[in-house]
């Protein structure tokens, strides 16, 4: 099977999107963010790439990478932090693609009856979208967010010329997982209509 365009994930960078988040940023029970508009303004991180991630799945660029994002995409950026010098932002595209839950697998465990999301939502990779292909640019965040308590976050959906820009840009910490089309119909558990 061919892939339709990648997962973008950056190097493990260290920083803590969520260690000073003040009260109210996530729920009290499951520690899910239930603030999407919060971003810290003092990321602390360990290392420095262009494109990386929090321990706790944010994808943190460089200004360069910034740059790279809101000339092609509709994105989301907050300036959350500096290193040595290098400003850092928290990029998000603003439009969601549909990801197969059904089709990967992907189990929601463990409802919070506080604010009535799942505590982990896990089986993200290989991933599969409800698409039958994607722009060769292009940059989306998945419908699903995956992993547990403040770790959850949707997964980050390029195109192959973004990839290949990417690499020939010479950005460093990128890492690119394969996505796949899957036109099965899709059918969520009731209680997540």
């Amino acid at each position: 099977m061919k892939p339709i365009g990648y997962v973008l994930f950056g190097q493990d960078n260290g920083g803590s999107f969520f260690q000073n988040a003040p009260r109210g940023v996530l729920c009290e029970d499951c520690q899910a963010c239930i603030d999407l508009r919060y971003a810290p303004s003092d990321l602390k991180i360990d290392t420095f790439y262009d494109l990386s991630h929090t321990l706790d799945n944010r994808l943190i660029c460089s200004r360069r990478a910034k740059d790279f994002f809101l000339e092609r995409f509709d994105v989301l950026i907050s300036e959350v932090g500096a290193w040595r010098g290098n400003s850092l932002y928290h990029v998000s595209p603003k439009i969601s693609v549909p990801f197969s839950a059904i089709r990967r697998g992907t189990r929601f465990l463990d409802r919070c009856d506080t604010c009535g999301t799942y505590k982990s939502i896990v089986g993200a990779a290989p991933a599969y979208l409800e698409l039958e292909s994607l722009d060769k640019e292009c940059f989306f965040k998945t419908d699903i967010v995956f992993g547990s308590y403040a770790e959850k976050a949707p997964l980050n959906v390029i195109g192959e010329e973004t990839q290949k820009n990417f690499t020939g840009l010479g950005f460093s910490g990128g890492v690119f997982k394969d996505v796949f089309s899957y036109m099965g119909l899709l059918q969520l558990p009731a209680d997540r209509q």
